[in-house]
């Protein structure tokens, strides 16, 4: 089973961070980047993070596929396959050392040596880190978790896996201040899109609900793995539109995401939901995922 070190951080002492930048290998306090990449500068640039055991990145095809869609949406042209890129992180969880871990993928458009909004790059800046993996405490996935709404102020593009995270940061932000693990972006109209790294769930009546794909929510690799899961032991899945007042009423709201799994919301914005304890679905859901996806890499 991955994750079950005591603490937040599951690390084999016998491992090391690495970061891949351009063709060189070094450790993260050597790692260098120029001023003048546009991924520093403005924010030009997509990444994915996703998590590898036994040295096999988990849900590889699902995270290249997104960096796909991401970078096209930017019009940012990657300048390598697949393989490419699954070779060279294969061989930095190799070289790392690490049982288990996390990765990490940026990829920005480069830099030409001064600052500049016309003038683009020959190549991008391609980036690849690999550390040890975040882990939740699992009494977190016995009691729930509480999460606050925020209002959607990010860009029109959500969908697309940038670096420009300043509303997150400012979601995250308020949440910590309200004791919270999470912030759920709603809009005006008090429909809900997404947590700041998470998918939102809830089930009503032994039906499974998650807010439709739009441009306002990522298409989380956990999320697409979970309603498959769901469509084998729940009574129905809806992608639809899911509002507050949904979550509110619902018999049980969950949160899933690469790092978070799948836990359960007991409360959000103060208000208790269901009984205040993580229900039967999310459990299940939880336990499955571990066994089918986590546990599978092994």
């Amino acid at each position: 089973m991955l994750c079950q070190k005591k603490g937040r951080w599951s690390v084999d002492e016998k491992g090391r961070a690495l970061v891949f930048v351009d063709g060189v290998v070094t450790d993260t306090k050597d790692a260098k980047v120029s001023v003048w990449d546009r991924g520093f500068l403005f924010g030009d640039a997509v990444f994915e993070a996703l998590r590898f055991a036994r040295g096999k990145p988990i849900l590889w095809k699902e995270h290249y596929e997104r960096l796909l869609q991401s970078a096209k949406g930017i019009r940012l042209e990657l300048g390598f396959d697949e393989g490419w890129l699954l070779e060279r992180t294969l061989s930095l969880i190799e070289q790392s050392g690490l049982d288990e871990g996390t990765i990490y993928m940026q990829i920005t458009r480069g830099n030409v040596g001064f600052r500049s909004d016309t003038v683009l790059p020959e190549h991008p800046t391609v980036m690849i880190a690999v550390d040890g993996h975040t882990c939740l405490e699992e009494r977190m996935y016995d009691e729930g978790v509480s999460a606050i709404t925020f209002e959607d102020i990010r860009w029109r593009y959500a969908h697309l896996k940038t670096t420009n995270l300043l509303p997150r940061t400012l979601a995250r932000l308020c949440a910590r201040d309200a004791g919270a693990y999470e912030a759920i972006f709603v809009g005006k109209n008090r429909e809900v899109y997404e947590g700041t790294a998470t998918n939102v769930m809830l089930v009503k009546d032994g039906v499974l609900k998650t807010p439709s794909l739009s441009e306002r929510l990522l298409s989380g690799a956990t999320r697409g793995v979970l309603l498959k899961i769901a469509r084998e032991i729940v009574d129905g899945v809806y992608e639809g539109t899911c509002t507050v007042d949904d979550l509110l009423s619902a018999d049980e709201v969950m949160l899933c995401g690469t790092t978070t799994e799948v836990i359960g919301v007991v409360r959000l914005d103060g208000i208790k939901i269901g009984d205040g304890r993580p229900g039967k679905v999310t459990k299940m859901l939880h336990s499955l995922y571990r066994q089918k996806v986590l546990q599978a890499s092994d």
